[in-house]
Protein backbone atom coordinates (compact mmCIF):
# COMPACT_ATOMS: atom_id res chain seq x y z
CA UNK A 1 0.00 0.00 0.00
CA UNK A 2 1.31 3.60 -1.03
CA UNK A 3 -0.22 5.06 1.64
CA UNK A 4 0.44 4.31 5.58
CA UNK A 5 1.04 5.89 8.73
CA UNK A 6 0.46 9.69 8.71
CA UNK A 7 2.91 11.24 11.29
CA UNK A 8 3.55 14.74 9.43
CA UNK A 9 1.15 17.85 8.35
CA UNK A 10 3.36 20.75 6.07
CA UNK A 11 2.46 23.63 4.61
CA UNK A 12 4.31 26.13 2.46
CA UNK A 13 4.77 29.64 3.01
CA UNK A 14 6.45 32.62 1.91
CA UNK A 15 7.13 33.96 5.24
CA UNK A 16 8.02 31.83 8.16
CA UNK A 17 7.10 34.36 11.17
CA UNK A 18 3.62 35.12 9.54
CA UNK A 19 3.02 31.24 9.37
CA UNK A 20 3.84 31.10 12.45
CA UNK A 21 1.75 33.84 13.45
CA UNK A 22 -1.68 32.74 11.85
CA UNK A 23 -1.16 29.37 13.32
CA UNK A 24 -1.08 30.83 16.64
CA UNK A 25 -3.41 33.11 16.11
CA UNK A 26 -6.22 31.30 13.98
CA UNK A 27 -5.64 27.84 14.95
CA UNK A 28 -3.99 28.08 18.66
CA UNK A 29 -0.78 26.10 17.68
CA UNK A 30 1.75 29.33 20.11
CA UNK A 31 5.03 27.03 20.44
CA UNK A 32 7.22 26.04 17.83
CA UNK A 33 11.11 24.97 17.45
CA UNK A 34 12.38 27.04 14.81
CA UNK A 35 16.04 26.27 13.79
CA UNK A 36 18.06 29.37 11.77
CA UNK A 37 17.69 28.21 8.33
CA UNK A 38 19.15 25.26 7.08
CA UNK A 39 21.21 24.26 3.85
CA UNK A 40 20.68 20.59 2.61
CA UNK A 41 22.58 18.55 0.48
CA UNK A 42 19.90 16.24 -1.43
CA UNK A 43 20.81 12.67 -2.22
CA UNK A 44 21.53 14.03 -5.91
CA UNK A 45 23.96 16.31 -4.96
CA UNK A 46 22.03 19.63 -5.62
CA UNK A 47 21.40 21.79 -2.60
CA UNK A 48 18.37 23.35 -1.17
CA UNK A 49 18.21 26.25 1.70
CA UNK A 50 15.14 26.02 3.50
CA UNK A 51 13.65 27.62 6.78
CA UNK A 52 11.33 25.38 8.74
CA UNK A 53 9.42 25.71 12.16
CA UNK A 54 7.84 22.38 13.99
CA UNK A 55 5.63 21.44 16.40
CA UNK A 56 3.81 18.27 18.00
CA UNK A 57 -0.16 18.88 17.84
CA UNK A 58 -0.88 15.62 19.49
CA UNK A 59 0.85 12.56 17.93
CA UNK A 60 1.20 14.98 14.46
CA UNK A 61 4.11 16.83 13.51
CA UNK A 62 3.39 19.89 11.98
CA UNK A 63 6.02 21.26 9.59
CA UNK A 64 5.93 25.20 8.24
CA UNK A 65 8.26 25.59 5.27
CA UNK A 66 9.70 28.32 3.51
CA UNK A 67 11.99 27.72 1.14
CA UNK A 68 14.91 30.27 0.75
CA UNK A 69 16.97 29.52 -2.18
CA UNK A 70 19.23 26.80 -4.36
CA UNK A 71 16.97 23.88 -5.56
CA UNK A 72 13.81 25.00 -3.58
CA UNK A 73 11.02 24.47 -6.67
CA UNK A 74 9.33 21.71 -5.23
CA UNK A 75 8.50 23.82 -2.48
CA UNK A 76 8.32 27.37 -3.66
CA UNK A 77 6.62 26.66 -7.17
CA UNK A 78 3.66 25.81 -4.67
CA UNK A 79 3.09 29.78 -4.10
CA UNK A 80 1.52 32.27 -5.50
CA UNK A 81 4.17 34.72 -7.19
CA UNK A 82 2.06 37.81 -6.30
CA UNK A 83 2.75 39.81 -3.26
CA UNK A 84 1.04 39.08 0.13
CA UNK A 85 1.73 36.36 2.39
CA UNK A 86 0.86 32.96 1.28
CA UNK A 87 0.99 29.55 2.85
CA UNK A 88 -0.30 26.11 0.97
CA UNK A 89 -0.44 22.82 2.46
CA UNK A 90 2.04 20.95 0.75
CA UNK A 91 2.39 16.82 2.18
CA UNK A 92 1.37 14.34 4.20
CA UNK A 93 4.55 12.53 5.65
CA UNK A 94 4.32 9.08 6.16
CA UNK A 95 6.54 6.85 8.40
CA UNK A 96 8.24 4.03 7.36
CA UNK A 97 9.94 1.34 9.61
CA UNK A 98 12.45 0.48 7.73
CA UNK A 99 14.93 1.00 4.41
CA UNK A 100 13.49 -2.25 2.64
CA UNK A 101 9.87 -0.63 3.34
CA UNK A 102 10.99 2.98 2.42
CA UNK A 103 12.33 0.71 -1.25
CA UNK A 104 9.17 -0.85 -1.44
CA UNK A 105 6.96 2.21 -1.20
CA UNK A 106 9.30 3.83 -3.56
CA UNK A 107 9.16 0.89 -5.98
CA UNK A 108 4.95 0.47 -5.46
CA UNK A 109 4.16 4.41 -6.14
CA UNK A 110 6.70 4.60 -9.11
CA UNK A 111 5.34 1.40 -10.90
CA UNK A 112 2.02 3.23 -10.05
CA UNK A 113 3.52 6.37 -11.98
CA UNK A 114 4.32 8.70 -9.82
CA UNK A 115 7.33 10.41 -9.62
CA UNK A 116 10.03 10.51 -6.94
CA UNK A 117 11.32 14.02 -7.23
CA UNK A 118 13.25 14.54 -4.05
CA UNK A 119 15.70 12.23 -2.03
CA UNK A 120 17.21 13.54 1.13
CA UNK A 121 19.08 11.33 3.57
CA UNK A 122 21.26 12.64 6.96
CA UNK A 123 22.77 11.34 9.32
CA UNK A 124 20.86 7.68 8.11
CA UNK A 125 17.76 9.57 7.90
CA UNK A 126 15.71 9.43 5.01
CA UNK A 127 13.00 11.95 3.71
CA UNK A 128 11.27 10.91 0.13
CA UNK A 129 8.35 12.44 -1.84
CA UNK A 130 6.12 11.07 -3.98
CA UNK A 131 4.51 12.99 -6.63
CA UNK A 132 0.47 12.30 -5.99
CA UNK A 133 -0.64 15.99 -6.89
CA UNK A 134 -2.65 14.63 -9.72
CA UNK A 135 -5.18 12.60 -7.92
CA UNK A 136 -4.30 13.71 -4.11
CA UNK A 137 -3.70 17.87 -4.83
CA UNK A 138 -0.48 17.34 -2.43
CA UNK A 139 2.88 15.27 -2.59
CA UNK A 140 3.37 12.72 -0.09
CA UNK A 141 6.46 12.29 1.96
CA UNK A 142 7.97 9.06 3.33
CA UNK A 143 10.10 9.64 6.57
CA UNK A 144 12.56 6.93 7.77
CA UNK A 145 14.73 6.71 11.17
CA UNK A 146 17.11 4.79 11.65
CA UNK A 147 16.74 5.15 15.65
CA UNK A 148 13.32 4.66 16.43
CA UNK A 149 14.15 7.24 20.06
CA UNK A 150 14.73 10.10 17.19
CA UNK A 151 11.29 10.00 16.00
CA UNK A 152 10.09 11.53 19.65
CA UNK A 153 12.02 14.51 19.09
CA UNK A 154 11.60 16.10 22.29
CA UNK A 155 12.99 19.50 21.08
CA UNK A 156 9.46 20.42 19.36
CA UNK A 157 7.13 21.37 21.67
CA UNK A 158 3.68 19.89 22.45
CA UNK A 159 0.90 22.45 21.72
CA UNK A 160 -1.93 19.98 23.00
CA UNK A 161 -1.95 19.53 27.03
CA UNK A 162 -2.33 16.59 28.22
Amino acid sequence: MILGRVLQHAYVNNDIDEACRVMGKRYGVTQFWRPDPQTMRLDDGREVVLHNAHAWIGPVWLELIQPKGGEDGIWRDWLPTGPGFAMKFHHLGILVDSVEEMEAKMAEGQANGLDMPLALTVMGTMARYLDAREELGHYLEYLYFPDPEMLKMTHMPQNMPG
